[in-house]
């Protein structure tokens, strides 16, 4: 999925500002609209609704420390070398 979001925002360019919202946005409205918008997977999606919100608000946090813990992804993420 961050592949297509990444390759989508390749897509439609400006040259002169770089703007990555035209791919972004049309890959996530398309998304929805072909793959989400069906009632059988609306209603699986329902389902398991806490477990989603849960994975929302927590999985920043748990990437957030992950990123912050192994050097290399620190690095390439944030662009820091050192712990602080």
């Amino acid at each position: 999925m961050t592949a297509a979001i990444w390759g989508a925002s390749q897509i439609l360019n400006v040259p002169v500002i770089t703007v990555y919202r035209f791919g972004i946005y049309g890959l996530g409205f398309y998304l929805g609209y072909f793959c989400l918008s069906h009632e059988a997977v609306m209603q699986r999606l329902s389902k398991r609704r806490i477990v989603l919100c849960a994975a929302a608000f927590a999985g920043p946090y748990i990437l957030n420390r992950v990123i912050q813990e192994i050097p290399i992804l620190r690095w390439c993420v944030l662009g820091i070398s050192k712990k602080k």
